[in-house]
């Protein structure tokens, strides 16, 4: 749901709001990588990542991720690689 001041920010700064088409839980997966050190359980976790993306894209989609950052959300910079 989209307030009155984030629809009066768009149209000051002519932007359009989109919406995305297909999601994959990243922030749930992402969470439990951020407490564990192991590389493995790292690396299965961006596979389920990717894997529930991929089932859901089609040509033209608009993904959803959380904004991945090194050593925070690491997981969704290797399910998008």
């Amino acid at each position: 749901r989209m307030s009155v001041a984030m629809r009066d920010v768009l149209k000051e700064n002519e932007m359009t709001n989109v919406m995305g088409d297909c999601y994959c839980d990243d922030w749930a997966f992402m969470e439990a990588v951020d407490n564990v050190q192991s590389e493995q359980f790292q690396t299965e976790q961006a596979e389920r990542v990717a894997s529930l993306m991929m089932r859901q894209v089609q040509p033209g989609s608009i993904a959803i991720f959380h904004m991945p950052e090194k050593n925070f959300r690491h997981t969704g910079i290797v399910a998008l690689e």
